[in-house]
């Protein structure tokens, strides 16, 4: 009998354990997912993909599709922008590691209202708009936490 068998190391089995860690403290460094309960954290985190952008670049624009979802700063900053204004688009605020990204839109339904900038080279961790509205749904905590988050902005 011939074929082709690989063995799998506990090396790879590691990298993936370490990066699932790194994952769950981005998240944990969150106000909104603070709270969440591990295994919610745990299914957060194996669908979250990391992201990276170089200083200057658009993580999205005002008018992007949802689908994309929110996005966690884990390092650096980025700017958040309004295209609108003449000439140069307007800073808004700074997001900064742990703050989380377009969770708004998402939770309206409602495309981009401003750009996303990389002020300098940005990692993100990416949540899938499925994934967070699953949270949100499914977590009365975390929906409640929203809602204060919300009663801020306004």
């Amino acid at each position: 009998m011939s074929g082709v068998t690989r063995e799998i190391t506990g090396g790879e089995d590691h990298t993936v354990s370490a990066d699932l860690s790194r994952k769950l403290r981005a998240l944990e460094r969150a106000e909104l997912f603070s709270g969440l309960a591990r295994k919610q954290l745990r299914l957060l985190a194996f669908g979250a993909r990391w992201y990276h952008a170089e200083a200057g670049d658009y993580v999205f624009h005002q008018g992007d599709d949802l689908s994309i979802g929110a996005f966690l700063v884990w390092e650096c900053t980025a700017e958040l922008l309004d295209p609108r204004q003449e000439g140069d688009a307007r800073i808004i605020t700074t997001s900064k590691p742990g703050d989380l990204v377009g969770e708004l839109g998402l939770i309206r339904g409602v495309p981009r209202a401003l750009d996303m900038r990389a002020f300098s080279d940005l990692t993100c961790l990416r949540v899938s708009a499925a994934d967070f509205l699953a949270v949100v749904k499914n977590d009365a905590a975390t929906a409640y936490k929203l809602l204060q988050v919300v009663a801020g902005y306004v």
